[in-house]
C-alpha cells in the first residue's frame, strides 16, 4: 500500500521527508540539465538530429515492450483502427475548460498570458549575445555561414533571431500539447506502459519517414564512438524518470487538482508514484477478478483516505435503536422464495437517482440513506426525486454529527420524526456542516413510516429486501483496493470493520460469480461511472467487507403530503415599484393626482391614511392620526 511503502521508505533513508523530497526533485532537474548538455554534445559530435531520436525511440520501445506486454495483460484494451486514428487526429478542443470564477482558472489564464507576453518579447527585441559558440564547434567554415543565402535573414553571425523564437514557442506548445492530450487518450486506453510503448513505436515510423527525406546519407546511421553511444543511452533513464513525473502532470490536468507549494505537490508525487506500483502489481496478478485504476485518489495515502472520505460511525450504544426497529417478516412485502428473480438492477427499473459525490465531507451516511429513501418513494408513489443530504447533515444532530459520521438508522428516525424530507434541488448539497435551515424543514417532500434492520450476518434475508427495494448497507472501504478500484468483482481483501456507507441497488451474476450491485457517493471517476460489483455468496457469513453485518432499509406505506400552495407573488404598485407578498402599496408624495413615490405597509390589504405617513389593518380601517390610532367603525 502507498503508506506504508512511504513510511518504510522514511525509516529506511534516516532523513526528514522534506529533505528527501528537495533531494529527489533536484536529482531529476540535473538528469534533465545532463539529458540537454548531453544531446548538445552528441550533435555537436556529428550525430544526425534525426538519427538520434530515432536510435533513442528505437532502444526506449524494445526497453519497455516486455513489461507493457506481461504487466498489462488483463487491462490492456485492443489496439482499434478507431484507436489509432484518436491516438494521430485526437483534437484539443474542449480538452482543458478555463473557469474564470475559480482561482485555479485566474491563475492558468495569467500564467498563459505571462508566458505570451515573455516568449513576444523575446521575438520582438534582440539583446547583446549571451553566450556564443566557438567556431570550431561548427560544422562549416563561418565563411560559408555568412555568404549563404538562406542564411542573411538573421544577424551577420548566421542567426535568424524571429524564426528561432517561433520554433522556440512551438516546441513548447507541442509539449503542452502532448501532455493535455495524454489525459483523454490514456482515460480511453488506461494500460500506460503500453501506451508509451506506442508512442516510441510510432514515433520511430515518424522519424523514419521524414529521415526518407531529410536523412538519405547511409553513414549518418552509423555510430563511431562510444561517447555517441553514451549519449543515446543516456537519454533511456531520463525519460523514464519523467515519465510517472509526465504521468502525473497528465493526472492532475485530468481531475483539477492543484496544491498548495512545492513541497506538498513533491509529496503528491512520491504518493502518486507507490499508488502507481500498486496498482500495477495488482492488474499483473494473473487470479484478479477486478482491476484497479489511478482514479481521483491516487495522490493519497490508505490514512488519508479513511480520514477524508469516510464516515460511518458505529458505537456500542448504536445497537439500541436497532431493536426501534421493524421485523424484515412484513406482510405483502415479504417475498417467496420462488419469487426472486435471479437477478435485479433497480437502475433499469427507474428507482435510483444519479451518482453523488459527498467530496471531502464524511456524510456517506446520508447519501446510503437518502438514497434508500429514494428508492422506496418512487416505488410506491412512481415519483423519482432527489434528496437533501444536506438536511440531514445540518439538521440531523441528536446522534449523527453531519460531515462528522452518522448513522442510516439514525437518519430514518429523523425523517419519521420531522414528518418528512426536503428535496435536493431546494436544500443543495454543501459539502460541509452548516446551520439548519428551519424554513426547508418544513417542507415535507417526500415522507417514510419506518424502518427494517436486516439481522446481521443474514444474507438471504438481505437478498429478499433488496429483491423489494434498495438498501443500506455498511462496509469497510478504507482498504487501497476499494480505494483505487475500477472494474470487475470485488473480492478484497478488505476488513469487517465497518467505517463506510453505500446503497445495495441490485444483484447479478456472471462467470460462475454472483455479486451485488453498490452504489457509491464518490462521484463518476471512481469505480464503474460510480458503482461496483462486489462478489456475493462469498462464503463467509460477514460478507466481503462485512457487507452483511449491517443493512437497513426504509418502510413507506402512506403517501406524500400534498405540495403546499404557491406563495402569493408580489404587490405591484406602479410599473417600477413592487411591495412584497402580504403588504400594501401606499402612496407617500403626489403631484397632480400622481403619486410620485410608493411605501409598503406592513398588512395585507391595509387602509392608507391621508397623512401619507401611516396606514391601518382591514379591520381597523379608521385612521385617527392625531392620536396615533387605528379605530374599528
Amino acid at each position: 500500500m502507498a503508506d506504508s511503502g512511504s513510511v518504510a521508505t522514511r525509516f529506511k533513508c534516516s532523513m526528514p521527508e522534506k529533505f528527501q523530497l528537495h533531494l529527489a526533485m533536484l536529482a531529476l532537474q540535473f538528469g534533465y540539465a545532463g539529458f540537454h548538455v548531453v544531446s548538445r554534445a552528441a550533435l555537436n559530435m556529428g550525430i544526425s538530429k534525426i538519427v538520434f531520436p530515432v536510435y533513442r525511440n528505437i532502444l526506449a520501445f524494445f526497453l519497455l515492450l516486455p513489461f507493457a506486454y506481461f504487466l498489462e495483460k488483463k487491462e490492456r484494451p485492443p489496439l482499434t483502427r478507431s484507436f489509432i486514428i484518436q491516438f494521430f487526429l485526437l483534437a484539443i478542443v474542449g480538452i482543458e475548460k478555463v473557469r474564470l470564477d475559480r482561482r485555479d482558472g485566474i491563475s492558468k489564464m495569467a500564467g498563459t498570458l505571462f508566458c505570451v507576453a515573455g516568449a513576444s518579447v523575446i521575438t520582438l527585441y534582440k539583446g547583446p549575445t549571451i553566450y556564443s559558440p566557438t567556431p570550431t564547434l561548427q560544422t562549416a567554415p563561418a565563411a560559408i555561414l555568412v555568404a549563404s543565402p538562406t542564411l542573411q535573414l538573421g544577424d551577420a553571425n548566421g542567426k535568424d533571431w524571429t524564426l528561432g523564437c517561433i520554433f522556440l514557442i512551438g516546441h513548447c506548445l507541442s509539449w503542452s500539447g502532448w501532455l493535455v492530450l495524454q489525459a483523454p487518450v490514456l482515460k480511453k486506453y488506461p494500460a500506460r506502459l503500453s501506451f508509451t510503448s506506442y508512442q516510441c513505436f510510432f514515433g520511430v515510423i515518424q522519424f523514419l519517414v521524414i529521415a526518407a527525406f531529410v536523412e538519405r546519407d547511409p553513414k549518418a546511421w552509423l555510430v563511431h564512438s562510444g561517447a555517441e553511444l553514451f549519449s543515446v543511452l543516456y537519454a533511456l533513464p531520463i525519460c523514464k524518470s519523467s515519465s510517472i513525473s509526465d504521468l502525473f502532470s497528465s493526472w492532475c490536468q485530468q481531475h483539477g487538482k492543484n496544491y498548495t507549494s512545492d513541497q506538498e505537490k513533491q509529496h503528491r508525487l512520491q504518493v502518486f508514484e507507490q499508488n502507481y506500483e500498486y496498482v500495477t502489481r495488482h492488474n499483473s496478478m494473473a487470479n484478479a477478478t477486478y482491476t484497479l485504476s489511478l482514479n481521483a485518489f491516487a495522490d493519497l495515502t490508505s490514512h488519508e483516505f479513511k480520514a477524508k472520505y469516510l464516515g460511518l460511525s458505529l458505537s456500542a450504544s448504536d445497537s439500541v435503536i436497532r431493536l426501534n426497529s421493524r421485523s424484515p417478516l412484513h406482510g405483502d412485502d415479504f417475498l417467496k422464495e420462488s419469487e426472486i428473480p435471479s437477478s435485479l438492477d433497480w437502475r433499469s427499473k427507474g428507482a435510483v437517482t444519479g451518482v453523488k459525490d459527498q467530496g471531502s465531507c464524511g456524510a456517506c451516511w446520508s447519501f446510503s440513506a437518502t438514497g434508500a429513501i429514494e428508492g422506496i418513494n418512487e416505488i410506491v408513489s412512481g415519483s423519482l426525486v432527489s434528496l437533501s443530504e444536506q438536511e440531514l447533515i445540518d439538521c440531523d444532530k441528536s446522534y449523527n454529527a453531519g460531515c462528522g459520521g452518522g448513522l442510516m438508522d439514525y437518519a430514518y428516525e429523523f425523517v419519521i420524526k420531522n414528518k418528512g424530507i426536503d428535496t435536493e434541488e431546494d436544500y443543495p448539497f454543501q459539502g460541509r456542516d452548516r446551520t439548519c435551515n428551519k424554513n426547508k424543514l418544513k417542507q415535507h417532500v417526500v415522507t417514510i413510516d419506518s424502518y427494517v434492520d436486516i439481522p446481521s450476518e443474514d444474507e438471504k434475508q438481505l437478498l429478499h429486501a433488496v429483491a423489494t427495494q434498495p438498501v443500506s448497507v455498511g462496509i469497510c472501504g478504507s482498504e487501497s483496493v476499494f480505494q483505487l478500484y475500477s472494474k470487475g468483482i470485488f473480492t478484497g481483501p478488505c476488513s469487517t470493520s465497518l467505517d463506510h456507507a453505500v446503497l445495495i441497488v441490485g444483484y447479478d451474476s456472471k462467470g460462475g460469480k454472483d455479486y451485488w450491485i453498490i452504489k457509491n457517493s464518490w462521484g463518476k471517476y471512481w469505480g464503474m461511472d460510480g458503482y461496483m460489483h462486489m462478489l456475493r455468496n462469498s462464503g463467509n457469513s460477514k460478507g466481503v467487507c462485512g457487507i452483511n453485518t449491517l443493512a437497513s432499509y426504509p418502510v413507506k406505506t402512506s403517501p406524500n403530503p400534498p405540495p403546499p400552495d404557491p406563495s402569493p407573488g408580489p404587490t405591484k404598485c406602479s410599473i417600477f415599484t413592487y411591495c412584497s407578498s402580504g403588504e400594501t402599496c401606499c402612496c407617500s408624495q403626489r403631484f397632480l393626482g400622481l403619486c410620485l413615490y410608493w411605501k409598503c405597509c406592513g398588512a395585507a390589504s391595509a387602509v392608507c391614511c391621508k397623512d401619507n405617513l401611516h396606514c391601518c389593518p382591514h379591520d381597523y380601517p379608521v385612521c385617527d392620526t392625531e392620536r396615533n390610532l387605528c379605530l374599528k367603525v
